[in-house]
């Protein structure tokens, strides 16, 4: 398993915690009706991966475009 395939298996897991959902579309925006995060939800999400990888939250959230588990792995690859 590569980095950026670590980097998505654990934001599904982060994500599935946050909220119980089934993650089956890497490209569909996570604010979108289909999985319908908050952003309080997504709030969540990223102090968990700030605690997990000590990321620059500021950092990650401009490097991300339109959060899809894609863009959010990129993204996570930066650091």
């Amino acid at each position: 398993m590569d980095k950026r395939d670590e980097k998505i298996a654990d934001l599904i897991e982060i994500l599935k915690a946050v909220k119980e959902c089934e993650i089956n579309d890497l490209d569909r925006d996570l604010f979108g009706h289909y999985y319908d995060f908050t952003s309080g939800d997504m709030l969540d999400v990223c102090m968990e991966l700030r605690k997990k990888y000590n990321i620059d939250l500021n950092e990650f959230i401009h490097s991300v475009k339109k959060y899809t588990i894609n863009n959010m792995a990129d993204a996570l690859c930066k650091f």
